[in-house]
């Protein structure tokens, strides 16, 4: 009976089961990383603040997804706000900022934030796309 019963509890009881959505890491050349990362970023960027820009941008797929989105909207939908956008840039910045001149190539620093935070969001972008992170390709 008891037995029984415990069977019957457990017949009605609902499973759920979640898996992380995962994707596979960027298959890249590391000759093609280092001369993005060296073209890109400047040549006096430490390992460390590579490897936390790359882990931020393979980690959080769903914001590089929603950036995407935002610069190809499907026909007659409105753009996101540029908050979406600088999500992602804002992160990396307040994890780099002690260290923030080291992701700039000679000559592209600004003392002023809105420009470091522009100039980063463009080399992020195009990281993300050297690495195929984003849903989109040149078709759309």
């Amino acid at each position: 009976p008891l037995f029984m019963k415990l069977v019957i509890i457990i017949a009605f009881m609902p499973f759920v089961s979640a898996s992380p959505t995962t994707q596979l890491f960027p298959d890249i050349l590391f000759r093609d990383f280092s001369a993005f990362v060296e073209l890109t970023f400047g040549f006096k960027i430490s390992l460390a603040t590579v490897l936390l820009l790359l882990f931020t941008m393979t980690e959080n797929p769903e914001l590089l997804n929603l950036h995407a989105h935002q610069q190809n909207p499907i026909e007659g939908e409105n753009k996101t706000g540029f908050w979406l956008d600088s999500t992602l840039v804002l992160c990396c910045y307040a994890l780099v900022k002690n260290d923030i001149k080291t992701v700039f190539c000679h000559g592209e620093y600004n003392s002023k934030q809105i420009h470091q935070v522009t100039k980063l969001s463009t080399k992020l972008d195009a990281f993300a796309k050297l690495l195929n992170l984003t849903p989109y390709d040149h078709w759309g």
